[in-house]
């Protein structure tokens, strides 16, 4: 059971037992006033505003007891099947951003901050992305897959945006040398696309972000402390 998971039956337990104790005390209390009562008519009067308060509190223990989370457990699962399907196509996921000097391979899984390390990082960092269009998509049909499913997630929905081509514009580009051109598929080269202006820093901290997101959502919703998102995960 998951912190989040035990917190919430802690807190209905609670209802509960404050619940039974009020409805107690106000029936033993009813109880008490039926019996110094004379009348027929009062009495019958007062047991049935005990019955009243009887089913009153059996109908908020009911409540209190229904499993109020049981939708949510089911988007949950849901959920969690489009998460773990992309987190395992992005990790074992690497493509090529080619700039006027060399080729950086970015792997999904890897920390960003060894692509700043490359001596060329500098001179190439606030240069413009644009993609190079492949045999059929800007991008592959996993991630397109992951954007258009009903269950990911909005939180990493929105850290997917960047990825997201619905609309694009195509980039009449003069000068390839000024860009850092992103391929996802390296034989088939139909052109050049572009979503908005994004430099390299930036497209590299959005990776980062989407990893990040991915990580944090899988630890909160499973039992599960601290994700390997490592391409050689599991691998001996």
């Amino acid at each position: 059971m998951s912190r989040k998971t035990f917190k919430r039956a802690r807190v209905k337990k609670i209802i509960i037992a404050i619940t039974l104790i009020i409805a107690c005390t106000i029936v033993i209390l009813g109880l008490l006033y039926i019996m110094s009562l004379s009348t027929t008519d009062d009495i019958k009067l007062a047991s049935e505003l005990v019955r009243t308060i009887a089913t009153v509190t059996t109908l908020i223990i009911a409540i209190a007891l229904f499993d109020r989370f049981g939708m949510r457990k089911i988007m949950v699962e849901r959920q969690m099947i489009v998460v773990i399907e992309l987190i395992e196509y992005l990790r074992k996921t690497s493509f090529v951003i080619e700039s006027e000097t060399m080729n950086y391979v970015i792997w999904f899984s890897r920390d960003t901050d060894v692509y700043k390390e490359n001596q060329d990082y500098e001179a190439d960092k606030k240069k413009q992305i644009i993609f190079r269009y492949g045999k059929n998509l800007l991008v592959p049909i996993e991630i397109v897959d992951a954007i258009n499913n009903l269950w990911i997630p909005s939180q990493i929905k929105d850290k997917l945006n960047f990825l997201d081509f619905r609309v694009a514009s195509v980039a009449e580009i003069i000068d390839e040398k000024k860009f850092m051109i992103v391929q996802f598929d390296r034989e088939n080269q139909n052109g050049f696309f572009r979503k908005e202006e994004q430099t390299f820093e930036e497209f590299l901290s959005n990776i980062s972000l989407l990893m990040k997101s991915l990580k944090k959502w899988i630890e909160k919703n499973a039992d599960i402390n601290e994700l390997n998102l490592s391409p050689n995960a599991g691998k001996k």
